[in-house]
């Protein structure tokens, strides 16, 4: 998955594993917040850590993943492509056609957690790359 946040991710990403009993959805960043409240560098890298051991250990077992990040970040998104490449999947990305001002307004329905002014950055950083199918 790969979208601007709020723009519908995960609920894609749910409805698509309970399609099937043979998919996981993991998100690093749901791990995180299972940690604690608030993040550290230490606490980012182990749950990062642990969203890759999940995808590997369902990928072991002949389970499709979906990781449900905003993964705008072509490092992280790589990482997962390379533990991937271990077990030949097939890998492709859904990128969620939702507009920056969607976006801020379902930012605003869930208490505005994210600033409108980091989906606008977030926006322009990766616009070129948001187009992408």
């Amino acid at each position: 998955m790969k979208g601007l946040p709020f723009s519908g991710k995960t609920e894609y990403a749910k409805k698509w594993c309970d399609e099937a009993s043979d998919r996981v959805r993991v998100s690093w960043t749901e791990l995180l917040r299972t940690l604690a409240p608030r993040a550290t560098k230490d606490r980012r890298a182990l749950a990062f850590e642990g969203a890759i051991h999940l995808m590997s250990e369902a990928m072991k077992r002949g389970m499709s993943v979906v990781l449900d990040e905003e993964n705008l970040n072509s490092v992280e998104w790589g990482i997962f492509v390379t533990f991937a490449a271990r077990y030949h999947a097939h890998v492709e990305w859904h990128t969620m056609p939702v507009d920056v001002e969607e976006s801020k307004r379902r930012n605003a329905l869930h208490g505005s957690p994210i600033r409108d002014l980091d989906i606008e950055r977030k926006a322009a950083d990766y616009a070129a790359f948001l187009k992408q199918k």
